[in-house]
């Protein structure tokens, strides 16, 4: 009972400290998205997003990737940490670094792929952060394999203060693309040098910590994690291809190139305020996967029964309120956020994309449970039901768009189907690995009281700042008053709540 307690009160306070960062993480990235279309221009920023999508693939791989191979490693034997630590850096020597140079050498290929020249040398500048982030995501996957997420939070809000105001400082004087990149690259360096101090240097591998069961675990975790940050700019590079397909059948006007990169602007503008949902919720995974690992390892089924169903509970019910916020008037909060002229074109992306997103959120965190619990080819096939769908539904529909606004509508309903698809197969997968998987009568009543909440959100429309944060209070209420009325949640949630906070405030 003791023992359980203890792994309670770790989970509440991993909890609090990561999913604070990545709150602070979320807001930052916010702001940073909302400031740079302004200081760099719709096309501009459209450049920007794209780079830093197609970059990100291979940096969130790598990110996400690496801190679960570390947490796996570290969490069972926390005395040979420091000795992981080094096995861990040793294994990017070549794994990160060759990933890199591999990113830069291709990048002529990515551009004609986007049928854009241009591009070329700004990939090639975003390919350093490849072998960067390799080295840093060692040393936040040793301190959460440590259960240190005080230092991992600490890490995530030096790293994202520092990126969001070297990008947005460097944009302002008029450096353009190259030098919101240039930031980038420069505070991923500094951040390497806060990981070394706040972490602590690593200690030479032994004979007990070897690299190579690393990178073999690495290697089948990274193929699911590509699958799943695929997922995430698929439908963005076709966007970015057929724009430019679109211009050259008669469009005129601006050159192809701007053409595109102001559509990719005003869809990227929708697609990181559906990313809000997906932000709040990973936090999950980084508590719960070492969690799961431990469970995992000591082949205690009911309790890695328990985390799963609980999971994915609590992460529907939490996952849907900024889902139904976005949904419930997606022009008044783009108009805020952006401008009226962001707000006409992506309006309905973000509608459908709010929706995509909330099921991506489930994939993603039932893909993190699958693979903690060392069902690596379950979560991989899931992700290649959702990766093959987003691309078979983008090529066969996107093309057919008649207009900028129905190809904007067009690209996020093809990537949001896929993404449901994803969900839908990660659930089930759960189901035949653990015996549990998200309550049946959670996702009915949840997707009940959000379309009840949605459809009164429609009905009073507004644009204004002030009433549209009004209407987001007034429809987030609701909502959670639905979810009481059907007692999806009751005195036991809020109980469980308070038994949380106890334990964390608690000094043992």
């Amino acid at each position: 009972m003791g023992k359980d307690n203890n792994e309670a009160s770790a989970a509440g306070r991993g909890a609090a400290f990561i999913a604070g960062a990545k709150v602070y993480f979320m807001l930052v990235g916010l702001v940073t998205e909302l400031i740079l279309p302004n200081v760099l221009g719709n096309a501009v920023f459209g450049a920007w997003h794209l780079v830093k999508l197609t970059v990100s693939v291979v940096n969130n791989v790598l990110i996400a990737g690496t801190i679960q191979t570390l947490s796996k490693f570290v969490a069972p034997s926390e005395k040979l940490a420091k000795n992981w630590h080094g096995a861990g850096l040793r294994m990017h020597g070549f794994i990160g670094l060759p990933l890199a140079i591999l990113f830069i050498v291709l990048a002529p290929l990515i551009g004609w792929f986007f049928k854009d020249p241009t591009k070329v040398g700004p990939l090639m500048l975003a390919g350093t952060i490849i072998a960067l982030y390799s080295g840093y995501a060692v040393f936040v996957g040793v301190a959460n394999g440590q259960r240190h997420f005080h230092k991992q939070a600490l890490l995530d809000v030096c790293f994202a203060t520092l990126r969001s105001g070297l990008i947005i400082g460097l944009g302002a004087v008029g450096l353009g693309l190259y030098g919101v990149l240039s930031g980038w690259v420069f505070a991923a360096v500094v951040i390497v040098g806060v990981a070394s101090v706040v972490v602590g240097r690593p200690a030479k591998p032994t004979e007990e910590t070897p690299s190579l069961p690393m990178a073999k675990f690495l290697g089948s975790v990274a193929l699911y994690l590509l699958l799943l940050n695929a997922l995430m700019m698929i439908d963005t590079v076709l966007l970015k291809r057929f724009a430019t397909d679109m211009w050259l059948t008669g469009m005129g006007g601006e050159s192809a190139s701007d053409f595109a990169d102001n559509m990719v602007g005003y869809y990227g503008k929708a697609g990181n305020l559906a990313r809000i949902t997906y932000s709040a919720l990973i936090a999950v995974t980084f508590v719960v996967f070492p969690l799961m690992s431990k469970a995992t390892f000591e082949a205690d089924r009911v309790r890695t029964a328990s985390y799963v169903q609980g999971t994915l509970r609590y992460s529907m019910i939490l996952g849907a309120l900024p889902a139904i916020v976005l949904m419930a008037n997606p022009y008044g909060i783009i108009n805020v956020v952006y401008k009226q002229e962001s707000a006409t074109f992506g309006e309905t992306a973000l509608l459908v994309l709010a929706a995509g997103y909330l099921a991506f959120s489930i994939f993603a965190i039932g893909g993190a449970l699958l693979n903690a619990a060392g069902e690596t080819r379950k979560a991989i096939g899931c992700g290649l039901v959702a990766a093959i769908g987003g691309v078979v539904l983008g090529f066969v529909l996107i093309p057919s768009a008649e207009s900028p606004l129905d190809l904007l509508k067009v690209t996020a309903a093809s990537i949001s189907v896929a993404m449901v698809l994803g969900a839908v197969s990660s659930l089930v997968a759960m189901r035949k690995s653990f015996g549990a998987t998200m309550p049946i009568a959670t996702l009915c009543r949840v997707l009940a009281c959000a379309a009840g909440a949605v459809f009164l959100g429609q009905l009073w429309k507004t644009s204004g700042l002030v009433m549209t944060l009004v209407e987001c209070v007034l429809v987030s209420v609701v909502y959670v008053l639905l979810l009481w009325a059907t007692q999806e949640i009751g005195k036991q949630d809020l109980q469980e709540v308070l038994r949380l906070r106890k334990r964390q405030e608690s000094p043992k």
